[in-house]
This record gives C-alpha cells, structure tokens and sequence, in this order.
C-alpha cells in the first residue's frame, strides 16, 4: 500500500514540475522576414479578384503596369471612412511561389491602402490599385503576387504570367524654348556651354561651340558672336527622354492655371520678370483642354540637360514644366500631389533656366 502511494506522489510531482517549465518554455517565433503562404486564416476572404497586366504610355513607349482589383465581398467592406484599417503590403515575385518565400526575394514591395473611389451602376466602391513599373525587370514570364497584412498574414496569393509586350516606337520629348538668364554682381565675360542628351534643334543667338558673352548686373547680355544685345540665351532640343510619369503632379483647371503657375514659379524661385516671360510663354498653349496634369521633374531634367557656366554661378536655378492636356479632372491621392518647394535665396552671380514640354494625350 505504501508503494502504491509512493509511486503515486512520485508522478504528481514529476507532472507538478514539467508542466510549469512547459508553460513557461517560449513559442517558436514565426521568422518576420519569411511569408509562409499555405498559413493563411481558415476564415479568410480572398482580397484579391483580378491581376493583370496592361501597358501605359509614357513619354517615350510603353510601360509594363501591374493592377490588383479588390473582390466584391472586400469591396463591401472597405469603404471611405476605414479604408486605413486595411492597409496591406503587396510584394511580387519574379517566379511562381510553392509554400513559404523570403520577402528579400520580391523584385517589388508596396504598403497601400484601398485608395480610389470608384462608382458602377450607381454603386460605390473602394479599389485596390497598383502600378508597377517592369521596364527594366525583364517583364516577361511568372509573378507570383502576394498581400500579406502588417503582421505578416498572409491574405492573397495570386500567380498570373506576363506575356511579351509588343514592340513599339520610341517617341521624342521635345524641350520647348528653354531660356537661360545670367546675372552677375558686376559686369563680367561669360562662358556657357551645354550637355544635351538628344539633338539640338535650334538656338538664338547661335550657339555654335558654346556662348560667349558679356554680362551686365541687370541680366542684359552682350553675344561676341553677333555681336548684339539679349536679355537671354534660347536653346530648343529633342530627347528620348523620359520625366518622372507625373509621380508628383497637379490637376489644374485651365481657369487655375495662370494663378497656379504664378505661385508655384515664384516658390521655386523666379523673379516677376522671368514668371512673366514663362507664362506669357506657355499659357496660351494650355488653353485648349478643360484640366492640365502638371509637374516639374527638375532633377531628371538637370541630369539630361546639362550646363556649364564659367565663371561658375553662387546661385543656378533650374526649373522644366511637363505638362499633359486632360478633357477631364483625374484624382492625385495625397502621397502624390505637387507641394510647394522651399525657395532658395538668390545671392551673388546667379544663373536662372526655365523650359518645358507638353505629353500630348
């Protein structure tokens, strides 16, 4: 009888100590960095309806895009007033997935929330919406598209292939009156000479190896060449060259557009003389379409056009206007609407260029 109750007690206590270093021993915690797509919720609804490819046009060809449209049960769900809830991240990946992928691996990521307010039949709706430039990737072949939540969830998987985009035609952007403008402290000789990538059309004064002028504080210029006078230096060209797809844009009434050139002319920088001279310029050219998408790829255009100005200038201010004519106001989510930049202080000899181009529709 003692044995029994011997052995008894011995098991209570080996189960009393195992148990407590059971509880406490820690989970295995999933990896962050590894999407395991057959670990998805039993109650999950797929997100994802549809994901296909189309090509866009950009200033020079197409482009690859990728779109992933919500299923009407989510579409249901995800409404104005908690799209934020939703947000998810997208990641796509260049081959077709099996069981669990490195998120390393994903040729493209993209965190998003349902964000365009579409209307069918009356009825309106949220949608899912991602454009993914493949240009450069190598388009063709098998995606795998994943949407995971911000714990790693994963929500969709969806594999489509990307057949070959047909070949087209490379079209030119053409750079219309660009104008340069140099004001010196004191009368001095100048030398301003151009890296165009693309072919120059046409120039005034002649540009022939380079400008070599005579510049007065006030802005006027001396041309040695033709020996007369200017108030600037013209120069046209054209170039497969290719902005930032309006990433960063504006949709501008045409009523709006003088007001809207004037404010955001003078925040990058220009003096009354020269925003007068650009929208006496451009504006007449902007009246023929209801809406203008505007942006200003300036850093993309210093790398195609570049300039070299001896003696070199304390201050340059360079600004390019892409512009494209709409029959109809399109909708710029927050993340890329046009903002005003922070105006420089212009301060000793100082080198002032506008220019720009239309996309036509």
């Amino acid at each position: 009888m003692r044995t029994k109750r011997s052995i008894f007690l011995s098991i209570i206590l080996v189960v009393s100590l195992v148990i407590p270093f059971t509880a406490c021993s820690p989970k295995k915690k999933a990896d962050p960095n590894i999407l395991d797509l057959n670990n998805k919720p039993k109650s999950n609804e797929e997100w994802i309806s549809e994901l296909y490819i189309c090509e866009g046009v950009l200033y020079n060809g197409m482009v690859s895009t990728l779109h992933a449209v919500l299923t009407d049960k989510m579409k249901e769900k995800v409404n104005s007033e908690n799209a934020d809830e939703y947000k998810l991240t997208m990641y796509l990946f260049k081959s077709f997935a099996e069981s669990t992928i490195q998120k390393s691996d994903a040729i493209v990521s993209l965190t998003r929330s349902p964000e365009f307010l579409c209307e069918e039949d009356g009825v309106e709706y949220m949608e899912f919406f991602f454009d993914v430039d493949l240009r450069n990737k190598n388009c063709e072949g098998s995606y795998t598209f994943v949407v995971a939540r911000e714990d790693g969830t994963v929500e969709s998987k969806l594999e489509t292939k990307v057949e070959p985009m047909p070949e087209t035609t490379e079209t030119q952007l053409v750079g219309l009156k660009p104008v340069i403008y140099l004001y010196p402290e004191t009368q001095m000789d100048v030398s301003v000479k151009m890296d165009i990538k693309g072919e120059i059309l046409c120039t005034y004064p002649e540009y022939g190896e380079g400008w070599n002028v005579t510049a007065y504080p006030g802005g006027k210029l001396f041309d040695k060449s033709s020996e007369r006078y200017y108030d600037y230096l013209f120069w046209e060209a054209s170039s497969p060259f290719i902005t930032d797809r309006f990433e960063k844009a504006a949709c501008v009434a045409v009523e709006d557009t003088a007001a809207f050139l004037e404010e955001y002319l003078a925040a990058f920088g220009l003096n009354d003389s020269e925003i007068d001279d650009f929208i006496s310029f451009w504006l007449p050219r902007m009246q023929g379409s209801a809406y203008n998408l505007i942006s200003f790829p300036n850093e993309e255009y210093k790398s195609w056009a570049e300039i070299s100005v001896v003696p070199a200038p304390e201050t340059e201010i360079r600004i390019f206007m892409v512009y494209k004519p709409l029959d109809e106001a399109i909708e710029i989510s927050e993340d890329r609407a046009l903002t005003l930049p922070e105006t420089p202080v212009r301060k000793g000899f100082t080198v002032v260029e506008w220019g720009g181009s239309m996309v036509e529709k």
